[in-house]
């Protein structure tokens, strides 16, 4: 690290050796569009120069949204703002400010060898291949959590003393393919205080009446271990999977019936290997019961529900991530209901447990066999508990032998696994032995992940009365082992 510190300084001087009276521009200020989905999208942003720091504002659909870069990644969607504490999150993060800051920097004399390997600070290692004519970076690899991502840099022009690429193509391992092309590029010497601050949170909340509502679930699937809840969109009745692993979702089948209109464009990737793309719509309206959400921005695209006997699935799509943001939910399991309050009750019952997330999405520490790791939190995955690759094989967790299956799948397509069994998984103050869990085979994808170890479906939440502080990033978790519906297999006691 140090010696990258040396080489980002010595670059730096002789990037301004040309103009030694003129001050050093601190920032970088730049407008163009991001093309998603095969859609062009408008944004600005900020660049410090000398940190990383970055702020962005982008257009999503009808609206905008904000992110940003200060050591932590922020990001503000519907006016929640949320502050990625998962570490391959902030790593990723990391990476993307050493890229936007300073990955086309970084130079080689013409004619000498054309690859450099880098890890930035706190990021993730860096593949920089060079164009051995001019000594400009063509490509940089990111080790990516979920893979590599491949960022091609073009159309390169001046901008004072730098020589900056005015065109960055990203390629993700599922396919995800992002363009930015810049229309403006200018330094300034001079930044606001409040320049690059996160955005204060904005409800979309309605109040809710004293003592908090409730509303009543079904619980579908194979299992009985997926939730299943109707709402209204915009006065018009909808079925919807309550998931704690998405935001707003609405399938492209669906969508017209609720009279919106889809613009911009979006990639979508998820538990699969592959990619998709989507847009987004704004409705006025969206309410769970007396839990009511005003003028929203959702994602729609193609359906993440594969047919049943033929049947094509009654769900229009998901909601979770934006409810639990603005009200403090519980999913009680054992009587079918979500609960939405104002508050944490005091004498909230269970076990106060600390959560990471990524954005919206929660992740909680278990362990398997006294090995501890982290999983995701995930509602919409009626299995128990799916283990992914990398933490299988560092710690020589096996599946059973033979050829993975398909098992499930959502946004981004299937998920290839291997069933098995492990000795024992302890969680929120209970033991699971013997309990009967899936290996994931994947390849690409949220469940190849490198540093996770795996996510928490439904078929083991049941097991829970579980409440979401999302502001204080906290869960509380309330066995109930004695329900009926506590039936993961295997054995499960108290710890």
């Amino acid at each position: 690290m140090a010696r990258l510190t040396i080489i980002a300084l010595s670059l730096g001087c002789a990037l301004f050796a040309s103009s030694p009276a003129a001050a050093a521009p601190v920032a970088l200020v730049l407008t163009g569009t991001t093309t998603e989905g095969g859609v062009p999208n408008h944004f600005a942003e900020t660049i410090d120069l000398a940190t990383g720091h970055s702020k962005r504002t982008q257009q999503m659909g009808g609206s905008q949204s904000q992110s940003g870069f200060d050591g932590q990644l922020w990001e503000q969607s519907n006016g929640i703002v949320t502050v990625s504490n998962l570490p391959s999150a902030t790593a990723r993060s990391a990476t993307s400010a050493w890229v936007g800051r300073q990955g086309w920097r970084e130079r080689r004399m013409p004619r000498a060898g054309s690859a450099r390997r880098i890890v930035p600070p706190g990021g993730n290692p860096v593949a920089l291949d060079f164009d051995t004519a001019t000594g400009l970076p063509r490509t940089a690899t990111i080790d990516g959590d979920w893979g590599p991502i491949v960022v091609t840099f073009t159309d390169w022009r001046k901008v004072g003393p730098f020589t900056y690429p005015f065109r960055r193509e990203e390629v993700s391992s599922v396919g995800e393919h992002t363009i930015v092309q810049l229309e403006t590029a200018k330094l300034v010497d001079s930044l606001p205080k409040a320049g690059l601050s996160r955005p204060s949170w904005k409800s979309h909340a309605e109040s809710l009446p004293p003592g908090g509502t409730a509303i009543p679930f079904a619980a579908i699937g194979a299992k009985k271990s997926h939730i299943l809840v109707e709402s209204r969109i915009n006065g018009r009745p909808a079925t919807l999977v309550f998931d704690t692993g998405a935001a707003n979702y609405l399938t492209t089948e669906a969508a017209p019936a609720f009279g919106i209109e889809v613009t911009g464009g979006v990639n979508l990737s998820g538990v699969g290997e592959a990619s998709s793309a989507g847009g987004y719509a704004t409705v006025d309206r969206i309410a769970l019961g007396a839990a009511v959400l005003r003028n929203e921005t959702l994602v729609v695209g193609p359906s993440p529900f594969p047919p049943s006997n033929g049947t094509s699935a009654t769900a229009a799509g998901f909601t979770g991530f934006e409810f639990f943001a603005e009200y403090v939910t519980t999913i009680d399991y054992p009587a079918q209901k979500i609960r939405f309050a104002s508050t944490l009750p005091k004498a909230a019952k269970g076990l106060r447990v600390p959560f990471y997330n990524d954005g919206s999405h929660i992740y909680v520490r278990a362990k398997i066999d006294g090995v501890d790791g982290m999983f995701g939190l995930d509602t919409g995955d009626g299995g128990t508990v799916i283990i992914f690759p990398a933490f299988a094989a560092r710690f020589a967790i096996h599946g059973a032998a033979g050829n993975a299956a398909t098992s499930g799948g959502g946004v981004g397509g299937s998920v290839k696994a291997q069933p098995g069994v492990l000795d024992r998984f302890s969680m929120g103050g209970l033991n699971f032995d013997r309990l009967p869990v899936r290996f994931s085979q994947n390849k690409g994808g949220a469940f190849a992940s490198k540093s996770l170890a795996g996510n928490l479906g439904g078929g083991i939440l049941q097991c829970f009365r579980i409440t979401i502080d999302f502001p204080a990033h906290l869960l509380v978790l309330d066995p109930v082992p004695d329900s009926p519906r506590c039936a993961p297999g295997g054995k499960v006691s108290r710890a």
